[in-house]
């Protein structure tokens, strides 16, 4: 949860306790934050950090009673920025088929600003997989590729405007189907440094948008992979639909 807040606030509330709803969201210069509280409810003691990418540190504070005005000051930290990957469990869109393909990654000093998607058009009464894979484009167009699914054509090369980095991601998919034809993933967006969101031209009319996730401040997308059912071949169990792309991660790092 730390981590969470970290990446897509720039200040965070460190908690060992329990949410306590009479905390609520936390007004800082960076707008609402949600506030865990550590100890007692009635104490309503946390942690509040504020980053400094400028300087590179982090500023931490101790505010008891839920007065930030008489908050104590505990020190500076320097900030340390590395390549990240969030873990396994913190994404909510990594499917229910598959396996984990390669990472691939730009050389070193380059960083993502373009994609494109493969997907598979309706098949009707047939088995549909939707999206099949996704290739990323550093920004001397190296491209970069995972695992991939078979079936299907690219829509085409999208790219982020004046060579901005992608900094981060959101999956459409669909919920398992139990009878019916399951597909997994149904299109992609992502976005760019400077706020803009890019739909891949390949899209369905089923699924629902997950979670965006976003790389931490200052950081930008430098690798992904991606998680693929294989072929089931000519199994007729209707329980074995071949769903093909299932999930992605994404790998941050500082931006040249």
């Amino acid at each position: 949860f730390v981590y969470t807040l970290l990446k897509e606030y720039d200040v965070s509330a460190i908690f060992a306790g329990h949410f306590h709803t009479a905390a609520g969201i936390y007004p800082s210069p960076y707008e609402g934050v949600p506030v865990f509280l550590s100890g007692s409810a009635t104490e309503e003691t946390f942690l509040i950090t504020d980053i400094d990418e400028s300087s590179r540190k982090i500023s931490v504070w101790l505010v008891r009673n839920n007065t930030p005005e008489t908050a104590q000051h505990l020190g500076v930290f320097p900030l340390k920025q590395s390549v990240k990957t969030p873990p396994t469990d913190e994404y909510d869109n990594a499917g229910s088929w598959g396996t984990w393909g390669p990472s691939a990654r730009c050389p070193s000093g380059l960083y993502i600003n373009a994609f494109d998607v493969k997907g598979e058009k309706w098949q009707g009464d047939d088995d549909d997989t939707a999206v099949n894979a996704i290739v990323m484009y550093c920004h001397d167009d190296v491209g970069l590729r995972s695992k991939e699914g078979g079936w299907g054509t690219f829509s085409g090369y999208s790219k982020c405007p004046a060579d901005q980095a992608i900094v981060g991601f959101q999956l459409k998919m669909e919920p398992r189907q139990e009878d019916g034809d399951d597909t997994a993933v149904d299109s992609v967006r992502f976005v760019c440094e400077g706020g803009q969101s890019i739909a891949a031209a390949y899209d369905t009319s089923y699924g629902v948008w997950k979670k965006t996730y976003r790389c931490p401040a200052g950081m930008a997308a430098i690798g992904f992979e991606t998680r693929v059912e294989d072929y089931h071949g000519d199994d007729d169990d209707k329980y074995h639909d071949d769903t093909a792309l299932n999930g992605m991660r994404m790998k941050c790092g500082s931006k040249p």
